[in-house]
């Protein structure tokens, strides 16, 4: 059988939000949910323990590139490899039916990734597709490929900017592209996603500064619509019912009221 295994590193527990540890929920909900079940995950954060195919390891790093690393060098102590690597969020959902995908997949290939990057915004409930220039974060590498050195430091490529190179790497070699509606994963969006260094007493902490700054990336991403991926309806209706609880407000659709909607509730 063919074996993944998930390369995760954990927010600093002090960062954590109350929507940012729901998310976190959804977040292990959608590990779990795999329709296809050979996998593992290493969580790399502040507890140690094992659960399942979940297994936390405790570390005393701070930088996600350092989590990253440590996720590696436990990678290298495994008696069996795995056959793919995959980098993923804590706040991102994997789609439920992507494992079972690949290993009926007919076609070989060399990594299995989205053309469309899919983003969910818990604020608007709305979602957004943009083939940017360059490959998400969350992409399935056949483990040759995610462990080959490739710079001149001789990085492993999971270890790498996927802005910067995994595009460039994976030029002629063979991809895998998947559906735009039914991404590998969807990232999700939300204040706590660009904001890592905020308070993380509540949501209704929020300075001006930081509604605005999420205003604008939000609407920089692209062209938002209210629709739904099937595979994730489950997992996005609970965020909608996570953002209304904490925030008291139902979802807020892009327009020019967006952020004094946000501003009157929470600060003004």
């Amino acid at each position: 059988m063919k074996k993944f295994l998930f390369f995760v590193a954990l927010t600093p527990t002090q960062l954590l939000t109350p929507l940012r540890k729901n998310l976190f929920l959804q977040f292990l909900n959608a590990l779990e949910n795999q329709t296809y079940q050979n996998w593992q995950a290493i969580l790399i954060g502040e507890e140690e323990k094992n659960d399942g195919r979940i297994i936390y390891k405790k570390t005393y790093l701070k930088t996600k590139s350092e989590k990253l690393i440590s996720a590696y060098k436990y990678f290298l102590t495994l008696r069996e490899k795995p056959d793919y690597i995959i980098r993923l969020d804590d706040d991102d959902l994997i789609s439920p039916n992507v494992l079972q995908k690949v290993v009926t997949c007919s076609v070989d290939f060399d990594c299995y990734a989205d053309k469309y990057h899919a983003y969910y915004d818990v604020v608007s409930g709305q979602v957004c597709h943009v083939q940017n220039a360059w490959m998400p974060n969350t992409i399935i590498h056949k483990t040759n490929h995610a462990i080959s050195s490739y710079t001149h430091d001789a990085k492993p490529l999971v270890l790498l900017d996927h802005s910067k190179y995994w595009m460039e790497y994976y030029l002629g070699k063979r991809i895998i592209w998947e559906n735009k509606t039914t991404p590998v994963y969807l990232r999700i969006m939300s204040p706590t996603s660009i904001t890592s260094g905020m308070s993380s007493q509540s949501i209704m902490n929020f300075s001006t500064d930081i509604l605005n700054n999420y205003h604008r990336k939000t609407k920089g991403i692209g062209k938002w619509k209210n629709e739904q991926p099937e595979e994730f309806a489950n997992y996005i209706n609970v965020l909608k019912n996570d953002w209304k609880k904490i925030s008291g407000l139902s979802h807020v659709q892009f327009k020019h009221s967006f952020i004094e909607t946000l501003l009157k509730k929470f600060v003004l």
